[in-house]
């Protein structure tokens, strides 16, 4: 089967998942905004209201790094890939600002008149 169609049924596939990893790489992120944490991992994304974390902090990550953890009221953990050392080769005291900047968003609500009502 050299140079066959055939060898297409194996290549598409592989080539399929890696265009769709490479689409969720691109895609991680950190955002937050009002009373909502947007987390986009590898695997999943979510979204965590301010009153439902505790704090956040540096730790270890599955892939065996270090990544900042938001640490959640119920006593779990959710790791944020974007900020995977040494993925992009960030700094620990880059992490720490980040760590610093979401502990002030964490500490410091917007003003109750800002906050939209959630529809019923």
């Amino acid at each position: 089967m050299r140079g066959s169609p055939a060898a297409l049924l194996v290549a598409l596939p592989f080539a399929g998942l890696g265009a769709l990893a490479a689409a969720r790489f691109s895609m991680l992120a950190v955002t937050a905004d009002g009373e909502t944490l947007l987390v986009r991992n590898i695997l999943a994304t979510r979204r965590i209201r301010r009153v439902g974390v505790q704090t956040f902090r540096l730790g270890s990550h599955f892939t065996g790094g270090h990544a900042i953890r938001a640490v959640l009221k119920d006593g779990t953990s959710l790791p944020f890939d974007v900020t995977l050392r040494p993925w992009y080769v960030r700094s620990q005291e880059q992490q720490l600002v980040w760590v610093d900047a979401l502990r002030t968003w964490l500490d410091n609500p917007p003003p109750r008149d800002h906050i939209q009502a959630e529809p019923r």
